[in-house]
């Protein structure tokens, strides 16, 4: 029963770490095209969530953890990248030929967010599914704490919500445009 409990307590750090990323998408998303699109595309993640566990539980043997550490390093990269050039443009003022631009690209914006949002699933998913294997098949402990350390940094965005409102759009785009990148650039270095 101890072993169960330290599984559940490993992959909520596993789960919290993931779900934290996931929120400063969220966010970064919510400053661009509004909260409620923001959290259809959290919802919509989350249960691809479903499926993405049965996948890694059938085919993990079959799938590296490192290599879903690297895609989805590459990708919270690009799109940090994304958050942050659009903050410093977002900085100098609204231009209209630009706001007709990114209603062009913006549901391509959404679908990345969306794709990021999965890989996070699937990183936390494939570590949590080794930790399960590592302590002789606990995966239901796994899988538990991994969700409950994806859904508290949900549920701490929900409530902070009025208080994120009130800075401004390029700021909250730097800040998590930064933050991102130094996060891929540790996921992919610790997963090299």
């Amino acid at each position: 029963m101890e072993i169960l409990f330290h599984v559940i307590i490993a992959t909520i750090a596993i789960g919290l770490l993931e779900g934290s990323e996931i929120a400063m998408m969220m966010v970064a998303a919510a400053s661009k095209y509004k909260w409620r699109t923001a959290w259809k595309i959290a919802f919509a993640g989350l249960a691809t969530l479903v499926p993405l566990i049965g996948i890694l539980y059938l085919f993990f043997a079959f799938i590296p953890a490192y290599i879903a550490g690297l895609v989805a390093g590459a990708i919270i990269f690009l799109l940090g990248a994304h958050f942050f050039i659009e903050g410093f443009q977002g900085r100098k003022g609204g231009n209209k030929e630009v706001e007709e631009e990114d209603k062009k690209i913006a549901r391509a914006s959404l679908i990345g967010v969306y794709a990021a949002i999965v890989l996070e699933e699937a990183e936390a998913g494939s570590i949590a599914m080794s930790v399960g294997v590592a302590a002789g098949g606990a995966y239901f402990s796994a899988i538990l704490g991994m969700l409950i350390g994806l859904i508290v940094p949900l549920v701490a965005v929900r409530q902070l919500e009025p208080v994120i409102e009130r800075i401004p759009e390029w700021m909250i785009q730097i800040a998590i445009g930064t933050v991102m990148m130094i996060a891929a650039i540790l996921i992919i270095v610790y997963r090299a």
